[in-house]
């Protein structure tokens, strides 16, 4: 058997437990003993460097642990958040640093430091192999300077395995991950010899194969490059898991009292895929294939076990989506069992989302639901085969706010064919609710290769232009699945998508309406604790119940 050790790199929020690799050590590990599959989440370990640089930064961190001050009182937490910029620029700095490296470029001193001392920490570990977990294209950067400066570490590192592994083919080097499904992965490899491998799709039966030393041709979802170097050889993708076989995801060896919340906040997952799956624009397909969901009494378990382990209270719920039966399901499972919890989901604002059933999901413990609205058009709506409907939404976000959950609204601005009356129609929307949500994201449209906009974008008024260049590795260009566009007026000329200049109107209309409440500004853990402070309400039907102990944080005086 191979000990393949999983690293989380930099950079991903400093409030973000890794759900994936605690996914695939709990599997290998109930297949093949423990001890296979040690983690290492060098993520938070560089954020808690960072802080500790000051004494600003360690008070901050100590407050966010909830070591001093009150995190729950929002004056406090509205005059905290400057200090929490230090460590940010720092992160941010490192990762400039690194894309010039791979560039070309001499590490600077701070990345030279860096990759020093998270080497040491990887050599304790004595691993027969080492994959990098990559859910954000924003660790890229620094786990390729890692993975180059590990290659040249080789010897050391596997002093048995000889000198050119990664030309012979020897799997040493991994990466794999979510991110990797939306960019041009051949590329990647072509562009970084000092990388082993890429793992493409779900991993379980992967990582399986690899701890069991398995040829590459049997390892599922395998990418390598030819011997010459000037192609790519792709293994048969994985089969998807039945996800009621999966055990819960393995949180213990990852440091749960180091991240930057006060109590834990864990990500939890009850559906891979997505049942809904025509979106035009939606490029979180690429990950997985056919949908799939645990049963409601196997995902309240897995709940309640890590609220054994763990002590959390507080479950983010990364489902792309879960519809409304499935959610009454779910819910009716957690009262059953008498769970309670604070959790987050992910919806449609679809019309089955009545009062009764928001005012259930509130029992269950559902404190705060992001809604995929997109827009105030009905027209844009159907052109992007949303399957919702303006008035619906309408009423759903007024249902929510009664049934005391927080609305997050998620907003689409510039969606192909967008017009002023469009637009019009959007802020007419967000008006009419805009006292009874909490806070909203506005973000301008993004086409992606291989969605149905980006598959035939003139046919929806688009032009592609070129693909975004992630980084470069040397001279050789890493490309994402985004592609950069143009809109084509009606004599045919191209002119600037509209996206960025509806996110700027809407942003200069809000201001009328109120500024934007503090949790329009937290990051998705802060913002469900805060949330998960409102009491359970009445039952439908029943005396509205007060919400004594919830800070005042509405976006409008």
């Amino acid at each position: 058997m191979a000990r393949t050790l999983l690293i989380f790199p930099p950079t991903a929020s400093p409030t973000y437990v890794p759900l994936g690799i605690a996914l695939l050590c709990a599997h290998v590990e109930r297949q093949l003993g423990p001890g296979l599959v040690p983690l290492l989440d060098l993520n938070i370990w560089l954020w808690e460097r960072l802080a500790a640089e000051t004494a600003e930064g360690c008070a901050y961190l100590r407050y966010l642990r909830g070591q001093e001050g009150d995190f729950f009182d929002a004056a406090e937490h509205q005059c905290r958040q400057e200090a929490g910029r230090g460590p940010a620029r720092g992160m941010a700095e490192l990762t400039a640093q690194a894309q010039r490296f791979l560039a070309g470029a001499a590490a600077g001193p701070g990345l030279a430091a860096f990759l020093e001392e998270a080497t040491r920490q990887i050599l304790a570990t004595r691993p027969d192999r080492i994959g990098f977990s990559l859910l954000f294209h924003t660790q890229l950067p620094l786990a390729l300077a890692l993975a180059y400066h590990l290659d040249g570490q080789r010897e050391i590192l596997w002093p048995t395995a000889g000198t050119g592994s990664a030309a012979a083919g020897e799997l040493r080097l991994i990466l794999g991950g979510a991110s990797l499904s939306n960019l041009e992965a051949d590329e990647l490899l072509l562009a970084c010899p000092f990388i082993d491998g890429l793992v493409l799709g779900e991993g379980e039966e992967a990582l399986t194969a690899l701890c069991r030393e398995a040829t590459p041709a049997v390892v599922p979802g395998l990418w390598q490059r030819l011997p010459a170097g000037d192609g790519v050889v792709r293994q048969r993708p994985a089969r998807p898991v039945d996800l009621d076989e999966l055990p819960p995801p393995d949180f213990r060896q990852l440091p749960l009292d180091r991240y930057f919340s006060p109590e834990p906040v864990l990500p939890a997952v009850s559906s891979r895929g997505c049942r809904w799956r025509r979106c035009r624009f939606c490029a979180h397909n690429f990950s997985f294939g056919t949908y799939r969901q645990k049963r409601p009494e196997r995902f309240v378990a897995e709940l309640l076990e890590q609220q054994r382990r763990h002590g959390a209270r507080h479950f983010y719920l990364g489902d792309q989506y879960i519809d409304a039966a499935d959610l009454r399901r779910i819910a009716e499972e957690l009262l059953r069992q008498g769970a309670d919890l604070r959790w987050h989901v992910m919806g449609r604002p679809t019309a089955d989302f009545d009062q009764p059933l928001l005012d259930l999901l509130a029992a269950a413990g559902c404190r705060w639901i992001s809604w995929g609205v997109e827009t105030g058009s009905q027209r844009l709506l159907d052109v992007a085969r949303k399957g919702t409907a303006v008035a619906e939404t309408r009423e759903v976000l007024r249902r929510t706010a009664r049934a005391g959950i927080a609305s997050l609204p998620m907003m689409l601005f510039g969606l192909p064919g967008s017009t002023d009356e469009d637009l019009a129609q959007t802020f007419e929307l967000l008006e009419d609710v805009y006292d009874g949500i909490t806070a909203m994201t506005a973000s301008a449209f993004v086409l992606y290769r291989d969605t149905p906009f980006g598959r035939r974008p003139e046919k929806y008024g688009l032009q592609a232009t070129e693909q975004e260049v992630l980084l470069h590795v040397g001279e050789r260009p890493v490309h994402s699945r985004r592609l950069h566009h143009a809109e084509l007026a009606a004599d045919g000329s191209p002119r600037p998508p509209r996206g960025a200049v509806e996110v700027s109107l809407w942003k200069q209309r809000r201001r009328w309406l109120g500024e934007p409440g503090l949790l329009d500004k937290v990051c998705a853990e802060h913002f469900l604790l805060l949330a998960g402070r409102r009491p359970r309400v009445a039952p439908a039907g029943g005396p509205e119940l007060p919400h004594p102990d919830l800070p005042s944080l509405p976006l409008a005086s």
